[in-house]
């Protein structure tokens, strides 16, 4: 099998079946036990919850303050103990709320649940700072941020790919039967009228708000502390300062979506005078750090609407084929297909009627089963995705240690990473447009293991991992890179977040804040880089920062796993001796 053959494979939803029987009953029965031994652990978990959490909001609703306590004291032990009890009760909510008890066999409506299952093609949402497991997502007493560095993805578009193909294959077989007469009833008579709407990878309005959020939000969280901008100044003022720099793949939908972000952070003044953008060729032979999956080996995207995965939708297709006359030949994966216009239909236009048709359970598995396409076409489960990671990895230690590329062993253009023109240095910050892809390959090349879900056969359900591209790579997606000056060697971690109104605020002088951090996001989530591999950044922390020299000596061997020359470039079968699901083969 070529590595072409064996990356279709990889990048296909069948999750491969063990050629022992017996053991393949075993572990359904293993699976089976698990599933029931959760079901009674959540149960038991719910209902202890709700007595206990209970009890504590009625003893702090009746706990009075002594007599003898003066009112000062009285006052904030009373807004001590109310905080409490909003604390707990949006918890309680949160664990015992109406989304707990939805089954799996009930029709969703509500977008606000359907749309965390969409994966990659879910609208862009912050993560809690704290969604990673990182505890303490405060920024330290003494410490600010410095220079910031965005890894991001482009806006809401049209369907690509084949997901163009099969969307469209779907509206020809609609309308081959209403030509023939047919009518669609119930839930699918808005099909009578229906008709694909949707061109092909543009760039849509609502993919360009999103990038014009990011900007403002951006701006608003970065850029007034980076340029420690006066009271009086709305937006970024590019008098005076170099021109930023901002780099893109050179498809339509990442450059318009450069703009659109420009335009958030610098204002309704946005001008090119204040900014230029290097468009970086993806096709040809362009080395392209922004598209490592075009520079090593011909690209495979993960598909969708398949039948591997399709397998797990015959009773939508006999509940929703009641619907249509018998002519219209639906399948199992026409179920799919509708599944993906709902995403894209809402996206594009902020409402589609194919949203009102699937379960729970079946959006769940879309998901999962997304998720599983992904994970083994860009990240660990790929025999390339290091490789394909590699290249921005080095652009980033190189950014943050302030030193140009020369030499190229990866998808770095050094005849561009060598040049202040087209590489500058020691910047506040950096924007580079990309795609989900491109963000996936470089957490697998920075071997952070939180994300490495299995290592064996078989992609765990949803519940157990922690790869889910709805958190991960939705549209419009970010891998911010924070690099922050404390004045101490060893900062207090704290939960509290505070507002920044200026840079030496919370104690901060750049002076004397000689000792460097690196602490990256993900949409907004604080990553947790203690399980970047090698222990580097194991250094006691709650709060996500890893020394910038831990950092850096983290990655000393990210060329040598990603093994790009041979990944990239040499005929090979993949196979169980040379793969072990962690994002590269050797010989």
């Amino acid at each position: 099998m070529t590595i072409d053959q064996q990356q279709e494979q990889l990048s296909s939803f069948e999750i491969e079946k063990h050629e022992d029987k017996s053991l393949e009953d075993q572990y359904k029965s293993w699976r089976e036990f698990r599933i029931q031994n959760k079901k009674i652990k959540l149960f038991l978990t719910g209902f202890l919850t709700f007595f206990i959490i209970g009890g504590l909001i009625i003893a702090l609703s009746v706990h009075g303050t002594n007599d003898q306590e003066n009112a000062h004291t009285a006052n904030k032990r009373g807004q001590k103990y109310v905080y409490i009890q909003q604390r707990l009760k949006i918890f309680l909510f949160g664990v015992l709320g109406k989304r707990a008890t939805v089954s799996d066999d009930t029709i969703l409506t509500d977008i606000d649940q359907i749309s965390e299952y969409w994966g990659n093609l879910r609208p862009y949402a912050d993560n809690d700072p704290s969604y990673f497991g990182v505890t303490d997502v405060g920024l330290p007493y003494g410490c600010q941020v410095e220079q910031v560095h965005v890894l991001h993805r482009h806006g809401a578009r049209f369907p690509s790919g084949v997901d163009t193909t099969n969307v469209q294959n779907f509206a020809t077989k609609v309308a081959n039967v209403l030509n023939a007469g047919g009518k669609f009833t119930g839930p699918l008579d808005f099909l009578n009228t229906w008709s694909m709407q949707m061109g092909g990878e543009l760039l849509v309005p609502n993919g360009a708000a999103m990038e014009y959020k990011s900007g403002v939000d951006f701006w608003n969280k970065y850029g007034r502390t980076l340029y420690d901008t006066p009271p009086s100044q709305a937006y970024y003022n590019g008098t005076g300062k170099p021109k930023l720099f901002f780099r893109s793949t050179d498809f339509a939908r990442t450059i318009d979506s450069l703009m659109g972000w420009a335009t958030g952070f610098i204002g309704p003044h946005n001008t090119t005078d204040y900014y230029s953008i290097l468009p970086i060729p993806v096709v040809g032979s362009y080395n392209n750090t922004l598209a490592g999956f075009s520079t090593c080996g011909p690209f495979i995207a993960p598909a969708l609407g398949l039948e591997s995965l399709s397998q797990d939708l015959q009773s939508a297709l006999t509940r929703i084929s009641a619907y249509a006359p018998a002519s219209t030949g639906l399948t199992k994966t026409d179920m799919q297909i509708m599944q993906l216009i709902c995403a894209y239909e809402y996206t594009i236009f902020s409402s589609s009627d194919f949203c009102k048709l699937f379960t729970s359970g079946e959006w769940k598995d879309f998901n999962n089963k997304g998720n599983q396409a992904f994970y083994e076409a860009c990240s660990f489960g790929s025999p390339r995705s290091r490789a394909q990671g590699l290249g921005y990895t080095e652009e980033l230690i190189a950014r943050l240690t302030g030193n140009y590329i020369n030499v190229s062993y990866s998808a770095v253009n050094a005849t561009l990473d060598s040049s202040e023109q087209t590489f500058p240095l020691n910047r506040p910050f950096y924007t580079d447009m990309a795609h989900e892809f491109s963000i996936l390959g470089v957490l697998t090349a920075l071997s952070i293991d939180y994300f490495r879900v299995y290592t064996g056969n078989g992609f765990p359900q949803s519940l157990d991992q922690n790869f889910h591209l709805s958190q991960m790579t939705p549209l419009a997606a970010r891998l911010i890179t924070e690099k922050i000056g404390c004045v101490s060697a060893n900062p207090i971690a704290t939960s509290e977040i505070r507002t920044q109104y200026r840079p030496t605020q919370y104690g901060y002088s750049a002076a004397t804040a000689t000792n460097k951090f690196i602490r990256m996001r993900l949409n907004s989530g604080i990553l947790p880089l203690n399980t970047i591999r090698g222990g580097y950044c194991s250094v006691g922390r709650t709060d996500g920062l890893c020394p910038l020299s831990n950092f850096v000596a983290s990655q000393k061997d990210a060329q040598k796993l990603a093994n790009y020359q041979y990944v990239c470039f040499q005929n090979y079968t993949v196979n169980e001796d040379n793969f072990n699901n962690d994002g590269a083969v050797f010989p």
